[in-house]
């Protein structure tokens, strides 16, 4: 069975369906300012950093290195900067349930800051302080490491997040402060 044509009129044409175009317009723009305020709104708590004048809250300078980590405790004074090397990599002390405000910084590179299970990022950027603050809930020991291929020996720039009690993290601060005086 073949179909034939059976005359050569065009079928009927729809030029526009002003309802439909406006439908189409309207309700994906909708749905993208809605997606947009939720982000904005979700992106502001989670970057939201305390007031330099705020009391309670721990202050850690980060800096990267070319292949490794510095880090400086503000409360244990000038001159109390944990440093570490490729072979050596440092310990980051935190109080369990105690605000921590990081000043991220890099002295050669772009760097990334990076605790996988705090699921926190930032980069470190050359001349740019960038800040983020957190609290550390459960006790523990958790890798870090930059996730910026940053250079040669990217790999091996790696440290460790000790989550300690305050009490044992007051300790570890009055340690830093003997030493710097030592």
């Amino acid at each position: 069975m073949f179909h034939r044509k059976k005359d050569e009129k065009f079928p009927r044409q729809f030029q526009y369906n002003v309802p439909a175009e406006i439908a189409y317009t309207v309700i994906p723009f909708v749905i993208i300012a809605v997606l947009f305020g939720y982000t904005a709104r979700a992106q502001n708590e989670i970057t939201s950093v305390s007031p330099a004048t705020a009391t309670n809250v721990h202050d850690v300078t980060v800096n990267a290195i070319q292949w490794s980590w510095q880090f400086t405790y503000k409360e244990a004074g000038p001159g109390t900067t944990v440093t570490g090397t490729p072979a050596q990599p440092p310990t980051l002390y935190l109080p369990q349930g105690e605000p921590v405000r990081f000043k991220i910084t890099a002295s050669d590179v772009v760097h990334g800051f990076w605790i996988p299970a705090f699921m926190i990022q930032i980069q470190n950027l050359p001349g740019v302080d960038n800040e983020i603050e957190f609290t550390a809930n459960e006790l523990g020991e958790y890798p870090g490491r930059c996730n910026i291929l940053c250079g040669r020996q990217h790999a091996q720039m790696l440290f460790n997040v000790k989550v300690v009690t305050p009490a044992e993290y007051d300790r570890y601060i009055q340690s830093l402060k003997v030493g710097a005086t030592s």
